[in-house]
């Protein structure tokens, strides 16, 4: 049996023996929380930092991701799914850890909200194949790229929930147009389809469905301002008589996510000496999305995946045919394959943040993610 599955089913069980001692549901007293708080577990930093910036004085927030740690990694202890039950409120994406996914099933936790349901996550295929790529050295070597040209259907409704503006217009893209789009224009990105053997390896992993939509929203401030309204709207119901401040906080958060898309709306390709960057796994397809940049996966869409010494050297051309002068780990634990690929082109390695856990405490979403679109208009060459 999976050991992962196994874990699940006993902390199901030994969660079940609790139920029967427990005679105080969160509903009847009101809060979990000892402090008389709303106590609101997430499974990683973007949604903790969201319901701590709204629910401030009023929430008591416990994130499962450990600082430093990879979501999709995670492991939770029977200790950590019993406390789940005790929450008020518990916000997770699906798909993007399945030892969350587990726990919520198996356990029979409730308030579980799937903010994945409120952001418009995209397709893995959408993001592959709206790109633009154009049938030269990234295709013939089988590099993972995104970003440069995909599209998304509701970005436009999206940038105005954060409050930001989308110069290039509101237009109707269905994934056969999309398919279309990626044809019929002229880029030197170092774009590329992936083809079926890597799209299965990445999306079922060692046997895990990994669905077909990708999780890490958070790159993308727009989002991140739709899954702040869920969180605000699921605080509310279970705490009306804090609507004001609830709704109070949301707008300052909103405020910050718009003009953290600003910015991002400033980074302008054709001043860049690339639009492309390599980065240890996709885990920002969202922001390349919206910046219209070439996002060239080491690992594809999926950490787990150890890439080839075959894969070192494609990256390691791609970088030196592109002028690529930075290769990117996602988080610490992804170095290794970043410093292999930046040692064989020459170049340097640094961290650009993929935000799955608040690696330095002093450092908030915000302030990470300006750092991230720094690093990227430096190594691309960017005028600013």
């Amino acid at each position: 049996m999976n050991i992962k599955k196994y874990c699940a089913l006993a902390a199901g069980a030994l969660l079940a023996l609790a139920g029967c001692s427990d005679t105080t549901s969160s509903s009847e007293s009101g809060s979990s929380s000892a402090s008389g708080t709303l106590a609101v577990t997430t499974s990683f930093y973007p949604l903790a930092y969201l319901v701590t910036q709204i629910g401030g004085e009023h929430v008591t927030v416990t994130d499962l991701t450990p600082p430093g740690s990879d979501a999709h990694d995670l492991e939770l202890s029977p200790r950590e799914i019993a406390d789940m039950q005790k929450a008020d409120l518990i916000f997770y994406v699906a798909k993007l850890s399945h030892a969350i996914d587990d726990a919520v099933e198996s356990s029979g936790v409730k308030n579980a909200v799937n903010i994945g349901d409120s952001v418009n996550l995209l397709e893995y295929t959408e993001i592959t194949k709206a790109t633009g790529a154009q049938a030269t050295g990234a295709q013939a070597t089988g590099a993972q790229a995104t970003g440069a040209q995909a599209t998304d259907e509701h970005d436009h409704e999206h940038d105005h929930a954060a409050g930001s503006t989308d110069e290039h217009g509101d237009h109707d893209h269905d994934k056969d147009s999309a398919e279309k789009e990626s044809g019929s224009h002229d880029h030197d990105s170092a774009d590329a389809t992936q083809d079926k053997h890597d799209e299965h390896s990445d999306h079922d992993h060692d046997g895990h469905d990994h669905g077909t939509r990708d999780p890490h929203f958070w790159t993308d401030p727009s989002r991140m301002a739709r899954a702040a309204d869920t969180v605000t709207q699921e605080l509310v119901k279970l705490d009306p008589d804090h609507k004001a401040d609830y709704e109070k906080n949301l707008a300052s958060v909103k405020d910050k996510l718009s003009k953290l898309s600003a910015d991002i709306a400033k980074i302008t390709p054709s001043q860049c000496r690339t639009n492309a960057f390599v980065v240890s796994h996709q885990a920002f397809s969202y922001l390349a999305v919206q910046a219209k940049l070439t996002q060239i996966g080491i690992s594809g869409f999926d950490p787990e995946s150890e890439p080839s010494p075959a894969r070192v050297r494609e990256i390691s051309d791609l970088a030196k045919a592109h002028k690529i002068d930075t290769i990117f780990a996602a988080t610490d634990g992804e170095m290794k394959a970043a410093k292999a690929i930046a040692d064989e082109a020459g170049v340097k390695v640094e961290i650009l943040d993929a935000l799955e856990s608040q690696r330095d405490p002093s450092k908030d979403y915000i302030a990470v993610m300006s750092h991230n679109i720094e690093l990227l208009q430096n190594s691309m060459g960017c005028q600013k």
